[in-house]
């Protein structure tokens, strides 16, 4: 029952994030990629169970969301099909929201007074993100996306973003780097299996996987039957 109330609590200030200034919020939709972030915000509730948190604490477990939303808003992928100008002018303006949302990371991480020793860790992870954002980015329509590019890159985004989250709730209950670290792992490997989970029962559903085929981003259920049935 604690492990429960703790992650209701946590849903309260990661829903009700105060994006300013309003026009933000506009492009903002909290239900891409839901299962991902309550993924990560059990994850949370899980490892400080049991311990009373401070505002700042439980604000920690809201930052990796700031990060989660400008990746899901601005996707590492397009639809070719989306050639209107509308749709290329929603495509710019969403170029602009992830280091918007970037910042405000990067800003929290002061107001909250992330140790100095954890505090460049945390914005160098941030980077990376971007920067796998980009590489997937080349990956799709690539013929030669394999496999292990496919375990690479959900390592990269989905699994860095679940060990910041696990990494900020550990930072409340040690100060042991090396089991900050571990926690960090171990939210990673956990991410990226309930991820992979999540993408195979959507296959069944035709739209879903025409769409990922559209638009580049195959799941790993195809790639494992290209790289043994090439033709």
């Amino acid at each position: 029952m604690e492990g429960k109330r703790g992650s209701e609590c946590l849903l309260k200030p990661v829903s009700n994030i105060d994006f300013n200034p309003p026009l933000i919020k506009e492009f903002l939709d909290p239900s891409v990629d839901a299962t991902d972030r309550d993924l990560r915000l059990h994850l949370f509730a899980l490892l400080t169970t049991g311990r009373e948190l401070t505002m700042d604490q439980v604000q920690a477990a809201c930052l990796p969301e700031f990060l989660a939303l400008g990746m899901s808003m601005n996707p590492a992928s397009f639809n070719p099909s989306q050639t209107t100008p509308g749709d290329l002018a929603q495509q710019k303006a969403r170029t602009y929201l992830f280091p918007y949302l970037m910042n405000r990371y990067l800003a929290g991480l002061r107001l909250i007074n992330t140790p100095a020793a954890l505090l460049n860790e945390f914005e160098v992870d941030a980077g990376d993100l971007a920067i796998a954002q980009l590489q997937r980015l080349q990956y799709n329509y690539n013929a030669h996306f394999k496999v292990a590019n496919y375990l690479a890159d959900l390592k990269a985004r989905t699994g860095l973003l679940a060990s910041l989250t696990a990494r900020h709730a550990m930072t409340s209950v040690t100060k042991s780097a090396e089991v900050i670290g571990l926690a960090g792992q171990i939210g990673q490997s956990l991410a990226v299996a309930a991820h992979i989970i999540d993408e195979c029962d959507q296959l069944t559903t035709p739209t879903y996987f025409t769409e990922r085929i559209v638009t580049g981003t195959y799941p790993l259920a195809l790639l494992f039957t290209r790289e043994r049935e090439a033709t």
